[in-house]
């Protein structure tokens, strides 16, 4: 007997077949009014397709992608206001999504999730533009091989942009807002290596910026704040290796940076420069191998702070031009090398306190009126302090071994004081001042030495009013 099939039974097979080879599937949604909502959903399929066009107002856009053994690609582009769109994309080889979104109070959200171990690249970008208010942008990636973030906000005010990159490698995120107020910009990653962070905020006031790594290798973060006001930026690095931080805040005023590593290996730099007016710079370093490096340029009621623990560690504070303004370097470990540059600059305070060995710190100010500070405990120590302007006091305290100072004080038209005290054996002082020095304003030296087989040497030529003292005892 042959067997028929009935027609039913045909239209089953056929469906069943034709879903477990699907491919090449494209959606396209246009809608042009008020209102409008899109939803499209592609699943168990490969090279999939998906975009949405809307122009009007509060319009709707989702898409989701998911299981799928190549490639994904999602598009939504919205014109209007109150736009709301979201793209979600998991368990696919190969992903990519774009928002782009042109209104006020717009959100946006991409979602790529390997929850099935396969996402080899994953791709995902925000644009919201035209002056808008109150935007949102999210980008959540998990999971992905070579993956990258790109979140952009042109105008408008206390926009938020955020983007989490976890349990990823090869991973770049950047974010970039424009002519805003009053914005926030953060990017997460976790467990990341060979990741790169970047955020840039222009022209913008009372913006923050953060970049939290935690558990990552080879990594790096940096965030620009350029001509702006009252702006926060910080960098937390946490248990990896090989991460660098740079923060950059030129032609602003009232800005804060933070940096805080911890780990192996770390490098830091803040650049706050090109008329920063009272702004603070904190690095904060525990490890070994690691190097800060804060530069601080025609800024004025400014602070710097380099904070290092533990081995191998340098520092370096540069504030030229700079006035009333505050350098700090506080290292403990081996090996420490600090360095502050205050050039040019006029009523300046400096100040090194390095607690370990073979510890090495010079000091170099050219303005008047400036303060330089110096101590440090343990063996092998150098320190060597310059004032190239008048009116300038400097302080070396040295205590332990192998110690050596020298106080350099060269303006011609004023006065200077310098102390250097010593303790331990075979230590070597020397003190130069060429100030004119005059009643009132007199030139003051001073060498304190409390061992054996200590050099001491004291150098005064600016004329009257000059007063030396060498104690050794």
């Amino acid at each position: 007997m042959k067997a028929v099939m009935k027609p039913l039974a045909i239209a089953v097979l056929a469906a069943a077949t034709g879903s477990a080879f699907a491919a090449d599937n494209t959606a396209t949604t246009s809608q042009t009014g008020s209102g409008n909502t899109a939803s499209t959903t592609q699943t168990n399929t490969d090279f999939n397709d998906a975009t949405v066009s809307q122009l009007g107002d509060n319009n709707n856009a989702d898409v989701l992608q998911t299981n799928s053994s190549d490639t994904q690609t999602a598009s939504v582009d919205t014109t209007g206001n109150d736009n709301d769109a979201s793209i979600s994309q998991n368990s696919s080889a190969s992903v990519s999504g774009s928002i782009t979104q042109d209104g006020d109070q717009n959100t946006a959200a991409i979602s790529q999730d390997d929850a099935e171990g396969n996402t080899f690249s994953s791709s995902a970008t925000i644009s919201q533009v035209g002056g808008s208010f109150d935007n949102d942008a999210t980008v959540n990636q998990t999971g992905t091989i070579d993956a990258d973030a790109t979140i952009t906000q042109d105008g408008g005010a206390g926009n938020t942009a955020t983007v989490n990159q976890g349990l990823d490698a090869f991973v770049d995120a950047t974010i970039t807002q424009t002519d805003s107020f009053a914005s926030d910009a953060t990017i997460n990653q976790g467990a990341a290596s060979f990741a790169s962070a970047e955020i840039t905020q222009t022209a913008t006031g009372n913006a923050s910026a953060t970049i939290n790594q935690l558990v990552d290798t080879f990594s790096t973060a940096s965030i620009t704040q350029s001509d702006g006001i009252d702006n926060v930026a910080t960098i937390d690095q946490t248990l990896g290796g090989g991460l660098t931080a740079t923060v950059d805040q030129s032609l602003s005023s009232f800005a804060t940076a933070d940096v805080d590593q911890t780990g192996l290996d770390h490098t830091a730099t803040v650049s706050q420069t090109n008329i920063s007016f009272a702004s603070d710079a904190v690095v904060d370093q525990s490890g070994f191998g690691n190097d800060a490096t804060i530069t601080q340029n025609f800024s004025g009621l400014s602070s710097a702070m380099i904070t290092q623990t533990d081995n191998n560690n340098m520092a370096d504070i540069d504030q030229q031009g700079s006035w009333q303004s505050d350098a700090t370097v506080d290292q403990s470990g081996d090996d420490h090398i600090a360095n502050v540059d205050q050039g040019l600059g006029d009523r300046n305070s400096a100040t090194v306190t390095q607690t370990g060995s073979a510890n090495e710190a010079e000091v170099d100010q050219s303005g008047s009126d400036n303060l330089a500070t110096v101590d440090q405990s343990a063996s092998g120590n150098y320190a060597q302090a310059h004032s190239h302007g008048g009116n300038g006091v400097i302080d070396i305290d040295q205590t332990a071994d192998g110690n050596f100072a020298q106080v350099e004080q060269t303006a011609p038209a004023e006065y200077g004081i310098a102390t250097i005290s010593q303790s331990g054996a075979d230590n070597w002082a020397y003190i130069e001042q060429s100030g004119v020095g005059a009643f009132g304003n007199e030139n003051y030296a001073t060498i304190l030495q409390s061992s054996t087989m200590d050099t001491a040497s004291i150098y005064q030529a600016g004329g009257g009013g000059n007063n030396a003292l060498i104690n050794q005892n």
